[in-house]
């Protein structure tokens, strides 16, 4: 008797395996193992059909109740038996002999199964002697080897050891079960029995299992990280590409895994700027899903776009702020993170976002966050010197013709005067210009002198 899916569980049916019944065991072993059974449709989804002899037989998992009583009257344990009909009218059951044969070899996968739960070594070995599955596919049932991958890691490396002596062929679900459970060194033996490092499961790679399973949350962060590293260490492909345009780098700053994040850049340094297929980079996933200032901090040390918009046009930095990460703001701001653009997350006036700077104004309050105000305000001044310079239209000598290089340099002259005045976005005071040189104008080429267009 045992625990098995959480639950207690016990067969009133034993039945030794003789030379008489071998061959029928060997032909329930292929099904389990192939999954061959047939569900059966009822209310409860562990009964399944059976095919023998060209028969086929419905075998039902009756659970009866036991032990004391919880609050609410009920009795939490249980234990159960296997119920085998044929599935053909005939008035005599004793005509179908094989179904106590059947009911017997799932009773023995369930006991073998227990046997793995407790450690019970003698009772491995035995029924690894009687050359039963040591992995199975019976609805209800946990196998031998996912019992084991439960234990501790030093019992579950025993027992996998065990199952090699016997008639276990691993494969590559096995290595995804052991990388779901955390068991590092059942890795390692599986890997020395050459199953595919990167063969997948269920649509994942052993790699994605350790990253994104969730099956079992008890499982803390680090220890899931550790094992994809290690899984990296032992040659994992780091180039997976998921549904998606999806890589390890996003998976990375989706979990806040920085240690995985260190080794995907290291190898793969352009991989920062990697998007996904819906314009999503790391950065914005990191941001998305509240990853540490670390994570940004290792994307922008390897360069990644502060200033790139995925394709809904969010920016990192109107992320940062729809999350209020004073902490990410701030990063983002002095790595280059503009202030003029629009925030498309805060909703739209007259078809127009607020820029970025309103929003960072109104979502900060000054008195609280100063030195962002005026990192804010910094940023405003930088982007109105590189507009007025950008806006000008470029003055050179042909564009005076015959007028000389002196009046040229004049007029120059008054457009860096005319730079430096400009409305302060903090005080909305104009800020007077330098000393400004007076330009003699030529009679015939006043209107010449004068630039011929400013945006």
């Amino acid at each position: 008797m045992s625990y098995v899916g959480g639950v207690v569980a016990k067969s009133q049916v034993q039945v030794q395996i003789g030379d008489h019944v071998k061959a029928i065991y060997q032909e329930l072993t292929q099904q389990v193992m192939e999954s061959r059974l047939t569900p059966y449709p009822t209310k409860n989804d562990d009964n399944f059909k059976v095919t023998l002899n060209n028969k086929t037989f419905t075998v039902r998992q009756i659970r009866h109740p036991y032990g004391p009583y919880d609050e609410a009257g009920k009795q939490s344990l249980y234990c159960t038996d296997y119920v085998v009909k044929p599935d053909s009218n005939y008035d005599d059951p004793s005509e179908f002999p094989e179904r106590h044969l059947i009911q017997g070899f799932f009773a023995e996968l369930r006991e073998y199964s227990d046997s793995v739960a407790y450690y019970d070594e003698a009772g491995i070995r035995r029924y690894l002697n009687q050359g039963l599955p040591a992995d199975f596919k019976v609805p209800g049932v946990y196998s031998p080897f996912q019992e084991a991958m439960s234990l501790p890691p030093e019992q579950a490396t025993a027992i996998v050891a065990m199952m090699f002596s016997g008639n276990f062929t691993p494969q590559s679900r096995h290595l995804c079960f052991a990388v779901k459970h955390r068991q590092i060194q059942v890795i390692d033996q599986l890997l020395a029995k050459n199953v595919d490092i990167n063969a997948r499961y269920k649509g994942w790679s052993p790699i994605l299992h350790a990253i994104k399973s969730d099956e079992y949350t008890a499982c803390s962060k680090g220890r899931r990280e550790d094992v994809a590293l290690h899984l990296i260490e032992k040659g994992a492909n780091t180039r997976i590409i998921m549904e998606g345009n999806v890589a390890l780098v996003h998976l990375a700053a989706m979990y806040n895994m920085s240690k995985l994040m260190a080794k995907v850049l290291e190898l793969h340094p352009h991989d920062a700027h990697r998007a996904k297929a819906n314009g999503d980079t790391p950065l914005h996933m990191a941001l998305a899903y509240g990853s540490d200032l670390a994570i940004v901090n290792q994307l922008i040390a390897h360069h990644a776009n502060v200033n790139l918009p995925n394709s809904k046009d969010q920016l990192p930095l109107s992320l940062a702020i729809k999350s209020r990460r004073t902490d990410i703001v701030l990063v983002l701001l002095q790595a280059g993170a503009r202030v003029d653009l629009e925030d498309t997350i805060s909703p739209a006036k007259q078809g127009k976002h607020p820029k970025l700077s309103k929003v960072l104004r109104e979502t900060f309050p000054k008195s609280q966050y100063p030195a962002l105000h005026q990192l804010v305000a910094d940023k405003e001044r930088e982007r109105l010197e590189e507009d007025f310079e950008s806006d000008c239209v470029l003055v050179n000598e042909t564009s005076f013709g015959a007028i000389g290089c002196e009046e040229i340099e004049e007029v120059l002259g008054e457009h860096e005067a005319l730079k430096q005045s400009f409305v302060d976005p903090v005080t909305k005071k104009q800020v007077a210009p330098e000393s400004k040189k007076k330009t003699q104008q030529k009679a015939g080429d006043k209107e010449a002198l004068k630039p011929s267009k400013i945006i």
